[in-house]
């Protein structure tokens, strides 16, 4: 404010390019805020640090014919893991049912118990 109590133009610059701003952000916030309320909806979008694995609905994967890549794409498995069923196949052959997975180091009941859902004995 000048000596008189009146606001300068680029004090009113300033206030309104403040305004202008808080608004975009109400904007956002309402449509982040919308779009996690409709059903069905994804989920919400990445945030910087966090990382989110969308899983689109599928047809479960065959355990004895995936690939390395397929198997890291599920659920709570990940490259390591994937790699390991894959390196578990080849030197034992094909999994004869699903509750075999769990010989391979790192899978238990409860990995498994997640991949159910996922994962066919082909």
């Amino acid at each position: 404010m000048d000596k008189q109590g009146k606001v300068t133009k680029s004090e009113k610059l300033l206030l309104g390019l403040t305004t202008l701003f808080l608004c975009v952000l109400l904007v956002l916030f309402l449509q982040d805020r919308q779009a996690a309320e409709l059903p069905g909806a994804a989920a919400a979008p990445e945030r910087a640090g966090a990382q989110q694995i969308v899983v689109p609905e599928r047809a479960p994967v065959g355990i004895n014919t995936a690939s390395e890549q397929q198997l890291a794409q599920l659920p709570g498995l990940g490259r390591t893991l994937a790699c390991r069923i894959v390196e578990y196949r080849e030197d034992n052959g094909p999994f004869e049912t699903l509750e075999e997975i769990m010989e391979v180091p790192g899978i238990g009941a409860g990995k498994l118990s997640g991949l159910r859902e996922y994962l066919v004995v082909d």
